[in-house]
């Protein structure tokens, strides 16, 4: 499993919101105020999405943001990456011992963990994003 910062939350709603009005420029407080997200951290994601290629953006009073590319373009994956870094999945839960696990009343050795690989399925069955 992986969590996401509110960083890459408040860019996966700015991308949607965008993606919604590709020919339209929408300002920082517009956005900010749609989103419910502060202006000051927005902006800050806003410049980390447009230094990525992900929005373009114009100074002024008819500036703003819009989408710079096809929104069936943007995977989220790569989404992710760009404002995370590398993505790394925990461990496989599958093979630790559960609790009450013993063997003569002393805690049996934790197995060796099995790395996920495969379906999300034989790694505890979800993805937690």
């Amino acid at each position: 499993m992986f969590g996401l910062t509110k960083k890459t939350g408040y860019g996966l709603a700015a991308l949607s919101y965008l993606a919604g009005r590709p020919d339209r420029w929408v300002c920082a407080r517009v956005l900010s105020e749609q989103l419910s997200v502060p202006v000051s951290l927005l902006m800050n994601v806003l410049k980390e999405l447009a230094g990525a290629g992900y929005v373009e953006s114009i100074r002024g009073a008819h500036g703003g943001y819009r989408v710079a590319r096809p929104p069936e373009e943007i995977h989220l994956g790569e989404l992710v990456r760009d404002l995370e870094g590398p993505i790394r999945r925990s461990e496989c839960l599958r093979d630790r011992p559960r609790e009450g696990d013993r063997a003569g009343g002393r805690p049996r050795p934790a197995p060796t963990p099995t790395p996920c690989t495969g379906s999300t399925a034989s790694c505890g069955g979800s993805w937690t994003i």
